[in-house]
């Protein structure tokens, strides 16, 4: 995991009902000059065992560059 100095986040959404938190970085070191933002969404769902964390992230970049994974990996 990246260490970071700072993040701003934009909260899109949040669903208690169905436990989903949205939100977008749109400042900070996980960005650079090739991401515009990266968009996220935290599920917990219900498991035999307890419950379960779901995170999806996508990362909208700025033309058609390409990202590598190493940089993907460091945000996570």
């Amino acid at each position: 995991m990246g260490v970071f100095t700072f993040a701003k986040h934009k909260i899109h959404g949040i669903d208690k009902d169905n436990f989903v938190y949205s939100y977008s970085s749109i400042e900070g070191d996980a960005l650079s000059e090739k991401i515009e933002k990266i968009s996220c969404e935290i599920k917990l769902v219900a498991s035999s065992e307890g419950s379960l964390i779901k995170s999806t992230s996508k990362y909208h970049i700025v033309g058609d560059v390409e990202i590598e994974e190493e940089h993907v990996k460091r945000t996570r």
